[in-house]
């Protein structure tokens, strides 16, 4: 469950805006589009392209960091989730040898926590939701 919390937080922190600086090099492509005559007419399209460049190049750096921090915490997250399955399933081998229990009921047990688990870290998403409905 916690792995799916990070992930969540991560994915809906790269929904959001990139900032001023995308907001303005899609503006100005926006308008550079509607009003496309006006700049022909005008010879502006290698302003325009200059003026569209600089405002992407402040925004590389920041996309640059959120992407090597979003994949490093999707990594740890997935960490977390495999590490989490593999001691489950070792436990699992020791209470089967150790105590005579069937392997089938073991299985059992195991597969309906981590459907549980999954279950509650995917609804996790729906509580935004909730939060903002209410």
């Amino acid at each position: 469950m916690f792995s799916q919390f990070i992930q969540l937080g991560f994915l809906q922190g790269f929904s959001q805006s990139k900032g001023k600086y995308y907001d303005e090099a899609a503006q100005i492509l926006n308008e550079s589009v509607n009003n496309i005559r006006t700049v022909l007419s005008l010879g502006g399209i290698q302003e325009i392209c200059a003026t569209y460049n600089n405002k992407l190049e402040k925004v590389f750096p920041i996309i640059t960091k959120k992407i090597v921090v979003g994949g490093a915490m999707f990594g740890f997250s997935n960490f977390l989730m495999f590490i989490t399955f593999g001691i489950v399933f070792y436990l699992s081998i020791i209470f089967v040898t150790s105590y005579n229990l069937e392997v089938r009921g073991s299985l059992a047990a195991v597969f309906l926590i981590f459907y549980a688990c999954f279950s509650a870290g995917n609804k996790a998403n729906m509580i935004q939701d909730m939060v903002n409905i209410g």
